[in-house]
């Protein structure tokens, strides 16, 4: 028992130089640390919060794009005016003509409308049968009088009417031709051989009052064949 004391207080004086409180009798430093006191701080360090995890950011999923308006380029009735001008530009004439008249049917609203109008035309002109074309220039200036075409359209009439001999309504679509579009290609390739005031009163009608040349022309243009069955009677 001597010993044990001894060996005990000498521990006691070992832990005091190093910082540690003296331990009870009978007990070694290392049973020091396996006290209930410090068996309920590491319970109690165990039973604590753990910390809370930093929270994600809530995914955020884009809107799908907006519908965008179909582009012009992508415009089913483009594809048509194109096969048709596609026909008029390798000179077949009639089938330009049928896809011209179809597209104008069924587009009557649409931005190309007066091209094709006035490309229909030009595909009664370019096969010399001048009275339908002469009808369906008549169309462009009655139905679409802002479209870019009205000067060749003119141009067109002046040459029209010059083939059916129709002299008054070739100088009147000249005149109309110089007067309202005097600055264009299609005018000045008459400004060197423009008439003399003078000379208006020959063509059968006066310069103070416009005559009313322009035709409203009958739909449909070209004559319908005649029924099955149907014969002429006197």
């Amino acid at each position: 028992m001597d010993l044990e004391t001894r060996i005990s207080a000498l521990n006691d004086k070992i832990n005091l130089t190093q910082g540690v409180p003296p331990t009870p009798t009978g007990h070694s430093a290392v049973e020091v640390v396996s006290t209930p006191a410090a068996h309920a701080q590491v319970i109690s360090q165990s039973k604590a919060a753990p910390k809370a995890l930093p929270k994600k950011a809530p995914v955020t999923h884009s809107s799908p794009p907006s519908t965008r308006k179909a582009s012009f380029a992508s415009d089913p009735a483009l594809d048509r005016f194109r096969e048709a001008k596609i026909l008029f530009d390798t000179r077949r004439y009639s089938d330009a003509i049928v896809e011209f008249s179809d597209f104008i049917k069924n587009e009557p609203d649409h931005p190309l409308a007066p091209s094709a109008q006035y490309h229909l035309a030009m595909g009664y002109l370019e096969q010399k049968e001048y009275k339908l074309a002469e009808d369906e220039f008549n169309r462009v200036l009655l139905s679409y009088p802002h479209s870019s075409h009205i000067p060749d359209t003119l141009l067109a009439l002046h040459r029209v009417s010059e083939a059916l001999k129709k002299a008054p309504r070739a100088t009147y679509f000249k005149e109309k031709l110089l007067s309202q579009f005097p600055n264009s290609p299609q005018a000045k390739a008459f400004s060197a051989t423009r008439p003399a005031p003078s000379e208006k009163a020959e063509s059968g009608f006066e310069s103070s009052e416009e005559p009313k040349l322009i035709e409203k022309p009958v739909t449909p243009t070209a004559p319908e064949p005649p029924a099955h069955g149907e014969s002429s009677h006197s």
